[in-house]
């Protein structure tokens, strides 16, 4: 095998192991639109995002974004406005700054102008209820949703 291929890395590019791990994330998610488009909608539908099961693999868009400061690490959304969904992804607690969780809830606010539905996604090592108690003061919002990677990895749609 020629040694350049051998030595292929997708996720090189990424100084943060967090980044890698999302973009790992939304390539399975990416695959399964492709593959089982039902269990790709189960999945979505329990972000509680509006009606994602009526969309074309075709008018969906996958996306993980590189860094840049005050953005979101991926992003799944409907290319007709229906369904916006952030995904912001942590692998420990310390990583997750109040303001950065603030500037997201601002930028999703603003998304609701341009698609019916838009939620973040928190995709963390630790529950929804430490979440909402140290960072929302215990007052969750209806758009955040939550899900941790031991959910992705003992995924069953």
């Amino acid at each position: 095998m020629n040694g350049d291929l051998d030595s292929i890395n997708l996720f090189k590019g990424y100084t943060q192991e967090e980044n890698s791990n999302t973009h790992a994330f939304l390539a399975f998610l990416n695959f399964l639109l492709h593959a089982d488009r039902r269990d790709f909608f189960k999945l979505l539908r329990s972000f509680n995002c509006g009606d994602v099961s009526t969309a074309n693999p075709e008018d969906i868009e996958i996306r993980c974004l590189r860094y840049d400061h005050g953005t979101w690490d991926g992003e799944i959304y409907s290319k007709r406005k229906r369904w916006f969904l952030a995904i912001e992804s942590k692998i420990n607690k310390i990583a997750l700054s109040p303001s950065q969780l603030r500037r997201h809830r601002q930028h999703i606010e603003t998304l609701l102008a341009e698609y019916d539905h838009a939620r973040l996604v928190l995709l963390t090592p630790f529950d929804a209820d430490w979440i909402v108690k140290e960072y929302l003061h215990g007052k969750c919002g209806r758009n955040i949703a939550f899900l941790s990677w031991g959910d992705v990895y003992n995924l069953n749609p």
